[in-house]
């Protein structure tokens, strides 16, 4: 469901025949509370025959009252309350020089040979005032109470909901700036770890067969030449480095340790281990 002329086209619109939609991310929503959007002629049965293979017979009546509450929010304040957000967001990041400076919108991806871009996605790339973006988020939480959605080396990244109002993208815009005014400075962080994360592990034994054998943790540093019993997953981006059944290797260590130095949440990595087959001891 789109609710502004100022975001980009939406999957219906482009023609998808089924969306699914996790309202609870950007709706007044319980958490766990999502939609399906059917926009073509599929056989409805069939999905109906699938879903009850996965979902209880036996729905919270509480999710679907708050699901359908956020739709009747939507149509009587949605589109209202999208436009006057990003019409502010335009004018904050010329109110504030520090904040804008660093704030990526549709305009720097235009540019950069993107097609589209959702506004709604408050990119600020930290890196750039001279602060990694892991640290900036920090700043944020601690100082100002502003809890943004994620953040790797360079980019920290919210997310704007109709929830907001022009105080609250006011407060952010102010503590950005305030953050690069006090501690900022106009040398690039350098941000080689995260060009980096692509690697190529061999594949010793099949996923299935890794996820069921014998595990045990063991220290990262150590684990060179063992094979993974788990998936290190940096977030973000949220893909694997490593899968189940495949080697470690010396490079994928080093890449490892750079982005838990860095403060980059590692999906699978415990206090420092790595879940190895026991077999292979």
């Amino acid at each position: 469901m789109k609710f502004s002329d100022l975001l980009p086209l939406s999957a219906e619109e482009a023609g998808a025949d089924i969306v699914i939609q996790s309202a609870h991310k950007t709706l007044p929503a319980l958490t766990q509370t999502s939609m399906m959007h059917i926009n073509s002629s599929i056989d409805t049965s069939k999905i109906e025959s699938y879903l009850s293979v996965l979902m209880t017979t036996s729905p919270s009546y509480l999710m679907m009252v708050s699901l359908e509450k956020s739709i009747r929010f939507m149509l009587d304040n949605g589109r209202i309350r999208l436009d006057e957000n990003l019409n502010t967001i335009e004018k904050l990041k010329k109110d504030y020089a520090g904040a804008g400076r660093i704030f990526k919108d549709r305009d720097y991806f235009s540019a950069n040979e993107i097609h589209d871009f959702d506004s709604t996605k408050l990119l600020f790339r930290s890196a750039e005032a001279g602060i990694i973006a892991t640290d900036f988020k920090k700043r944020l939480r601690n100082r100002y109470s502003i809890e943004m959605e994620m953040a790797d080396t360079e980019y920290i990244n919210g997310f704007m909901t109709v929830a907001d109002q022009a105080a609250d993208l006011r407060f952010l815009f102010q503590s950005v700036d305030d953050i690069i005014r006090r501690e900022g400075s106009s040398t690039i962080v350098e941000t080689a770890i995260h060009t980096r994360m692509t690697v190529t592990p061999k594949i010793i034994m099949n996923i299935r067969s890794a996820f069921y054998a014998g595990k045990i943790a063991l220290s990262l540093k150590f684990a060179a030449g063992e094979i993974s019993g788990d998936y290190i997953i940096p977030y973000p981006p949220g893909i694997p480095l490593i899968c189940p059944g495949e080697k470690i290797t010396e490079e994928l260590i080093e890449i490892i340790g750079n982005l838990d130095k860095a403060g980059i949440e590692l999906i699978g990595l415990d206090n420092g281990c790595i879940k190895v087959i026991k077999d292979n001891q």
